[in-house]
């Protein structure tokens, strides 16, 4: 084989994974527009479960948290139709309301009555330890006796 057409093959190999990489996160920028959109119209159905990005975004931008997104511009006029494309997508994001709810609970407890349940706990996990530390004492024990046997054994014989 060819030495110039192996390496070739490998860099296609790595541009052919490059191509791959830009296609599933293009897919998943359109997916994330998608919801978006569904969010921003309040539709009833949005697609949280289109991309893998769209799922991990569910949580933040489902409407029970504080959310920003940031965009980025490029100041050339070559990237002017995705500059264009950038600004409104972020004027869709924009219209997207979130109403997010503080959950807090309240749980009123003696603190003497705590302080002895946290110290029980604590014993009884320190003498849960000093149990598994006696059992691997008495088993390296055993075995030391057992060794020492043996190499009394091996001495007679």
């Amino acid at each position: 084989m060819d030495r110039s057409k192996a390496g070739h093959d490998c860099g296609g190999m790595a541009q052919d994974k490059r191509l791959k990489e830009a296609i599933n996160i293009n897919t998943s920028l359109l997916m994330l527009g998608n919801v978006i959109q569904a969010l921003a119209s309040k539709h009833s159905h949005t697609p949280f479960r289109d991309s893998a990005l769209t799922r991990l975004l569910e949580s933040s931008l489902s409407g029970n948290s504080r959310c920003a997104m940031l965009v980025c511009l490029a100041p050339e006029a070559t990237h002017t139709s995705e500059s264009i494309s950038t600004m409104e997508f972020a004027s869709r994001a924009m219209r997207v309301e979130t109403k997010p709810v503080l959950h807090e609970s309240t749980v009123e407890m003696d603190p003497a009555l705590l302080a002895s349940t946290l110290s029980s706990q604590f014993e009884a996990d320190v003498v849960m330890r000093n149990q598994v530390e006696l059992m691997q004492l008495k088993h390296a024990l055993e075995q030391q006796k057992l060794a020492t046997t043996e190499s009394a054994m091996k001495a007679k014989g």
